[in-house]
């Protein structure tokens, strides 16, 4: 299944340039999301000067987030902002083993962990150049009804 840009913005309160999803493709079975990052279409973040090492690692960081809420959004059939709500709680064992080529694409994968009822554990993993640039855990809260 794929998510597009347009379905994105019905699910994430995120708007550019902060919104650093276009597309992506779930898979209900593995309970996985995918998404092609493209970070040449973001040259104000990732080919800025000013912008740090550790400023990119953020904004992985965030791409990681807006993929793993578009997935849980769509493997629990909530497809609205408002049937969405969740929030992140945190990440855990983050690595960031190279820096990001801002010229090359990237796809970032997440995969749903585990269910705690209203928390949601999962991983991520940025793929460039066949290369595992950086990997981690993230946790969500699902707001209650």
């Amino acid at each position: 299944m794929i998510i597009s840009e347009q379905d994105i913005k019905s699910i994430l309160p995120h708007r550019s340039p902060f919104l650093f999803v276009d597309e992506v493709v779930i898979d209900r079975e593995m309970q996985t999301g995918t998404s092609a990052l493209s970070f040449s279409n973001r040259e104000e973040y990732w080919s800025n000067s000013s912008i740090t090492q550790n400023d990119q690692d953020f904004l992985v960081l965030e791409s990681a987030a807006q993929v793993f809420g578009v997935t849980l959004s769509v493997l629990l059939n909530k497809d609205k902002a408002d049937d969405a709500k969740h929030l992140l709680l945190g990440f855990d064992a983050c690595e960031f083993k190279h820096s990001v080529d801002a010229d090359a694409p990237a796809n970032i994968k997440v995969t749903l962990l585990k269910d705690f009822g209203s928390q949601f554990r999962g991983s991520f993993n940025l793929i460039q150049n066949d290369d595992v640039i950086a990997s981690g855990e993230l946790t969500v809260m699902q707001e209650a009804a």
